[in-house]
């Protein structure tokens, strides 16, 4: 059974117009399973934000998005843990590059990453963003970049 929402005019622009940028950060983030109800999640809060949607911009929308994986990060920390890594494709694999599977990464190096080489955030956005202090963020950029730094290692030594 396939139910038609109304989506409102004004939100639907908005989706149309951030909706493969903010899906996009999230997958980075929490992974392909987790994204899409965090994707729900954040156009929920933007509209029961009942804004003037015509001045809502990307970095509002950026912001909800992010408390919604932080949230979800957070809930997910003190259940129990189960991997859930993606298998890459073999018929995608056409580089001698090293794969680079962010998913080994913990779920806020990955943020904190995600947000500086993507998004183009400085640190101290960052950590505003994220609701840590700008020493924790240099942690975790430092770390994640370590743990990637390995990951790279290890593959050119399989090769």
């Amino acid at each position: 059974m396939t139910e038609n929402i109304l989506i409102p005019e004004p939100l639907e622009k908005l989706i149309a117009r951030y909706g493969p940028r903010t899906l996009q950060i999230l997958v980075r983030i929490l992974g392909p399973d987790e994204a899409g109800d965090a994707y729900q999640e954040t156009w929920l809060a933007v509209w029961n934000a009942r804004g003037d949607f015509r001045r809502t911009t990307w970095r509002f929308v950026r912001r909800v998005a992010m408390a919604r994986a932080v949230d979800r990060i957070r809930t997910r920390d003190r259940g129990p843990r189960i991997a859930t890594g993606v298998d890459p494709d073999p018929a995608v694999e056409t580089t001698d590059a090293p794969e680079i599977d962010l998913n080994r990464l913990l779920p806020l190096e990955r943020a904190a990453l995600t947000l500086h080489f993507w998004e183009g955030m400085s640190i101290r956005e960052i950590a505003t963003e994220l609701g840590a202090p700008v020493n924790t963020v240099k942690t975790w950029m430092h770390r994640g970049r370590e743990r990637l730094r390995r990951q790279i290692l290890q593959e050119e030594e399989r090769r």
